[in-house]
């Protein structure tokens, strides 16, 4: 369940009351979606008051890819949709991440990311 992984950010703007209770509409979402992927973890959440809604960043793999998604949800309304995070939001918790474990997370993501890139213009698997 998504409760057994820590969040790698949590905006400070938002109390835990309300953290709780968007991570478990996210994760209401998530569960609604038919789709083939494995849902990994809750990355971050953050409050973007442009657009009035919360922005929660989760991992998932589909196949032998893995990548990050966003799921909004309006503050307002309660509204939701799925999005990809931008990737200034992607550098950012895998700068967090690379600091917990000690390790060049986001040089390592770079590598996944030009093995696919060689997989579809090869037209083959690359690992």
């Amino acid at each position: 369940m998504y409760k057994d992984y820590p969040l790698i950010f949590a905006d400070s703007r938002l109390d835990q009351a309300d953290i709780e209770g968007y991570l478990e509409r996210a994760w209401n979402a998530i569960c609604e979606v038919e789709y083939d992927y494995v849902f990994q973890a809750f990355n971050g959440i953050y409050l973007n008051e442009e657009k009035n809604q919360v922005e929660i960043t989760f991992g998932f793999a589909s196949g032998s890819i893995a990548n990050m998604g966003m799921i909004c949800i309006n503050r307002e309304t309660g509204d939701d949709y799925f999005d990809f995070p931008p990737r200034e939001r992607v550098e950012h918790e895998l700068a967090i991440l690379s600091e917990l474990l000690g390790t060049d997370v986001l040089a390592w993501e770079r590598e996944q990311q030009q093995r696919f890139i060689n997989h579809l213009t090869r037209g083959g698997p690359t690992w």
